[in-house]
């Protein structure tokens, strides 16, 4: 009887360390394959009436059903108000998603996240963020950057920038 009970626990451990050696090297590999968060270093600038802010979002995965982008308000209560749009290539004739968002809902250094419908083939799409806002000096957010190289592009009144928005998918 004890030999049987060591063959069971033997045998269990045998088929353990193998799952473990199957297992572990391909979640290692869909984890190296993701894109890790970009880290905030500097906020764009206040977004004033006027300014456009368009940042294209590649690298997808399938099922993108939202984002998350990370606003600062300059730790003060804004009245403006921000336009967030998202838009499936090409750009501005898929809107896949509107919202205006009272400034004073933003919390300081802190996501926001904006839900729309489930993009099944997402990871074969190009998508855009778009932000405007009627905010003025001194009544206006922005929104964090990084400079942690991307695909993507980001452009502030059509003029190409080396940083990226931080904006996190959700899916």
């Amino acid at each position: 009887m004890k030999n049987y009970k060591l063959f069971i626990i033997l045998g269990w451990i045998f088929t353990s360390l193998v799952a473990t050696s199957v297992v572990l090297p391909i979640h290692y590999n869909e984890l190296r394959n993701q894109e890790s968060p970009p880290n905030p270093e500097q906020p764009i600038g206040e977004i004033v009436l006027g300014t456009s802010v368009v940042q294209s979002l590649g690298n997808l995965e399938n099922n993108l059903k939202g984002i998350k982008v990370l606003f600062a308000t300059y730790q003060r209560s804004n009245t403006c108000n921000i336009e967030v749009e998202v838009w499936k290539e090409p750009l501005f004739i898929n809107l896949i998603h509107k919202e205006t968002v009272p400034c004073s809902n933003l919390k300081d250094n802190s996501y926001a996240e904006f839900l729309f419908d489930n993009q099944p083939e997402s990871s074969a799409q190009k998508y855009y963020l778009v932000l405007r806002s009627d905010g003025t000096n001194g009544n206006a957010v922005t929104v964090w950057s990084s400079l942690k190289v991307s695909r993507d592009e980001l452009y502030i009144n059509n003029e190409k920038k080396p940083i990226k928005l931080v904006v996190l998918p959700i899916y």
